[in-house]
């Protein structure tokens, strides 16, 4: 999944699909740092910092 999302986001493409995956993930694995961090490069590459922030507190929240 990690390999997709980095191919998508290179090829400047939207990753909507990655995302769902990365959510569908989060929602049945909340404890998993690094779902967040990915979540999060997803959102400043979309330039969303704020959500970007939360998600990186999350992962700090739960670190691994």
């Amino acid at each position: 999944m990690l390999a997709y999302f980095y191919e998508c986001q290179q090829k400047g493409e939207n990753c909507s699909e990655a995302l769902e995956l990365v959510n569908k993930l989060i929602a049945t694995q909340p404890e998993r740092a690094a779902l967040y961090e990915i979540r999060a490069m997803y959102f400043l590459n979309q330039g969303d910092s704020v959500a970007a922030e939360l998600d990186f507190q999350h992962a700090d929240r739960y670190g691994e």
